[in-house]
């Protein structure tokens, strides 16, 4: 029993502890931060996050936990009523934040390359590290049950809602990605049903001479061996059957690759290599088609990146893109370009840029779409995290080596492959934990940007 002369101590209130509890969290935010970086990097389930650099892992994060700051001292403030119409209003805005920042941060986590397991399970490291600083709280000094378990259950929430945001992102995405498979398919099949025409056109004027269900190779050598047609009609007919079913091919072949892609076939094996050389053999290898088409073709980087990497992946990656410039580009060409990530980040960039006519909100591939958005938004993020560290944002850029030359700004269809090519393209990303940036801009051409890790 204390005496007389002690002094009288004030037990402290709900909301005084409350409020104690979100300034903790407020001047600790830092260090929340640095342990959850911590705790997912001692997770060896979760790896895309291990090239990532500081701004780019946090994304959103420091804003939700803003957010989470202020819903404990509205839920601390005495004086507030909480079923008036303010209160209301104000609890629902902040809600609303919260929940918009979970859900871009869902965007920037598959923009980056994660999948959603590994997305949700981040979620799961913060809230324990959450959990753990309430605990921790909650043992330096004399508490309220009740008040203390009000709190928790905001953090609870608050990291619920934020998988759920993230989940239903990645949902959104994946049905991106599933439209844009969709119209390649349709592609694929306007273009047999062309091919079938012209077939048809010539068994026409062939008829007596043709039996049967006969496939489109035997019609043209069935063409090709008549004396009565003349030579444009024969070269006409053969050149389109020919084009056509190299399209053909290549649109299924793509497809089969996707599919095994999607089902898990595909591993990774990774190896020591010089990124440089193989992408300077890749343009060799590709410069007939370059120059068939009259553009320009040309490696444009650093002459050595030692890295480790899967050279079969990182072709493919590399070949999809280069196709894709050269088959949308009419005047001008295409760079390929390596370089090393900032200092002290364990990355490299793979970059391939066109004078393609780009292309805006309104046209492209919806995969393409997804990723200029999504390329954007990851970028003001960061740049936004930078500014706030009173870091100087960075903004990459190719140097201009091409020629000032760009074909005429269309709203066109995307050429056929482009979004077939570019699933392929983000799924080899996943599986090399990789990221993918996209700028363009109609009249201005097409910059992608792969960025790999340097080491495994």
């Amino acid at each position: 029993m204390a005496s007389i002369s002690e002094p009288i101590r004030a037990e402290p209130t709900p909301s005084s502890l409350v409020a104690s509890l979100a300034d903790r969290l407020a001047e600790r935010r830092r260090a929340l931060l640095s342990r959850w970086r911590s705790a997912v990097r001692a997770d060896r389930s979760l790896t895309t996050s291990d090239t990532l650099s500081r701004a780019q892992f946090e994304d959103h994060v420091p804003a939700i936990l803003d957010a989470l700051v202020e819903q404990l001292r509205a839920l601390a403030d005495p004086s507030a009523d909480p079923s008036g119409a303010a209160a209301v209003q104000a609890s629902a805005a902040r809600d609303a934040d919260a929940r918009r920042s979970s859900a871009e941060h869902g965007v920037h986590r598959w923009q980056q390359g994660y999948d959603q397991r590994e997305a949700i399970r981040e979620w799961r490291h913060l809230q324990m590290c959450l959990l753990d600083e309430v605990d921790a709280f909650c043992a330096s000094g004399p508490h309220d049950a009740d008040a203390l378990v009000a709190a928790r259950r905001l953090v609870v929430a608050m990291c619920i809602d934020g998988m759920e945001a993230s989940a239903a992102q990645f949902m959104d995405m994946h049905r991106t990605e599933a439209a844009s498979r969709l119209h390649e398919l349709q592609t694929a099949l306007d273009h047999l049903a062309d091919i079938e025409r012209q077939r048809i056109a010539i068994l026409r004027e062939a008829a007596h001479d043709l039996r049967g269900n006969v496939g489109t190779l035997r019609t043209v050598s069935h063409v090709l061996d008549r004396t009565d047609l003349s030579e444009a009609i024969r070269t006409d007919a053969a050149g389109a059957l020919r084009r056509g079913v190299a399209s053909l091919h290549g649109l299924l072949t793509d497809l089969l690759d996707l599919s095994r892609l999607e089902a898990g076939l595909e591993r990774r094996h990774v190896e020591p290599l010089d990124a440089a050389q193989v992408l300077r053999t890749l343009c060799d290898a590709l410069q007939p088609v370059a120059t068939e088409r009259g553009l320009l073709l040309r490696y444009d980087g650093v002459d050595a990146m030692p890295v480790q990497g899967d050279r079969t992946k990182i072709v493919r990656i590399a070949q999809n893109l280069v196709l894709n410039a050269l088959r949308c580009t009419e005047r001008g060409g295409v760079l390929v370009g390596c370089q090393s990530g900032a200092a002290g980040t364990p990355r490299w960039t793979l970059t391939v840029r066109d004078t393609g006519p780009g292309f805006s909100e309104h046209a492209g591939s919806p995969l393409a779409v997804a990723l200029k958005d999504a390329t954007i938004e990851v970028r003001e993020t960061v740049a936004d995290a930078d500014a706030g560290a009173g870091a100087q944002a960075s903004q990459p850029g190719a140097p201009d080596l091409l020629p000032a030359l760009s074909s005429p700004p269309a709203d066109a269809e995307p050429s056929p492959g482009e979004g077939l090519g570019l699933a392929i393209v983000k799924r080899l990303c996943e599986l090399l934990d990789a990221s993918i940036e996209l700028d363009t801009a109609p009249g201005l051409g097409t910059t992608f940007r792969i960025t790999l890790p340097a080491r495994y």
